[in-house]
């Protein structure tokens, strides 16, 4: 099998930006790891399945390593959702600045409310409890190639 040239976080950076903005960021940033010669991570891992009279939930991890018991949650849409309140306008039907989206348009997403993050809360402890490491990245970190710069000095050190 040919060895793989190493490349360098400004290498992979410029890579990344080669590519286009529409896929999806798990696989961009696997991708980014594979890259810097890191193992590849399993995509939407499911780390917990509910046992008898728990919750419905089927929580997963966006990139996972199960064997080191190592997760990445990329943490994106934090203003996605259009707003309900001003129909994507701005402006609420009195004409001031719609307090839900701010004048944009675009009102936060589910990771920014309440109930979203609690469940969020939620989910890593109980992959804490459970033994694992979680790393937390931003979607616009993943975009421009600096999540890997973050995560790969630490990565380094457990794999």
């Amino acid at each position: 099998m040919p060895r793989r040239e190493i490349m360098s976080i400004n290498q992979i950076r410029a890579e990344e930006r080669k590519q286009k903005r529409g896929r999806p960021l798990g696989e961009v940033l696997s991708e980014q790891l594979v890259l810097a010669r890191l193992p590849e991570p399993e995509a939407e891992y499911m780390f917990h399945e509910p046992y008898a009279g728990e919750k419905q939930r089927r929580w997963r991890f966006d990139l996972a390593y199960p064997n080191q018991r190592i997760a990445i949650e990329i943490e994106g849409g934090t203003y996605t959702v259009k707003c309900g309140r001003c129909k994507g306008e701005g402006w609420t039907p009195t004409g001031g600045k719609c307090t839900g989206c701010k004048g944009s348009g675009r009102a936060p997403g589910g990771h920014t409310n309440v109930k979203g993050i609690r469940s969020d809360i939620e989910k890593y402890n109980t992959a804490a409890c459970q033994g694992w490491k979680l790393f937390r990245v931003l979607a616009d970190d993943v975009r421009r190639g600096n999540a890997i710069g973050q995560l790969l000095p630490l990565l380094s050190r457990l794999m």
